[in-house]
């Protein structure tokens, strides 16, 4: 039976995890900016989507390197690879989901 004509590398799965990323990432942002005058909860809400990178940045030593970066910057240089992260991861999902349910070739 031929593939289907879309591309080895497009995967549903990858988009739906991309755009949950993608969701958490905007619902923090909006509501950073909606919080007036809380300094504190503005910085906390637009550290959220980037908080586990940013520790493993600390772990590794590499967070000074991110002394003088701008919310944009980070979000463009931690947040752009993590979405990325997360379509590949779910296109890896699916197609181990993929490889799993493939009938074997001597079996009908």
């Amino acid at each position: 039976m031929p593939r289907s004509t879309a591309s080895k590398w497009f995967s549903w799965t990858g988009i739906v995890f991309a755009a949950l990323y993608l969701a958490i990432v905007i619902l923090c942002i909006a509501a950073a900016l909606s919080a007036d005058g809380d300094d504190k909860g503005r910085f906390v809400l637009l550290q959220l989507p980037l908080a586990l990178q940013l520790a493993l940045l600390h772990e590794l030593n590499l967070d000074r390197l991110l002394g003088d970066l701008s919310w944009v910057g980070g979000y463009l240089l931690i947040g752009l690879p993590t979405l990325a992260l997360f379509y590949f991861a779910g296109w890896g999902l699916e197609q181990l989901v993929r490889a799993a349910f493939r009938p074997i070739a001597g079996r009908r």
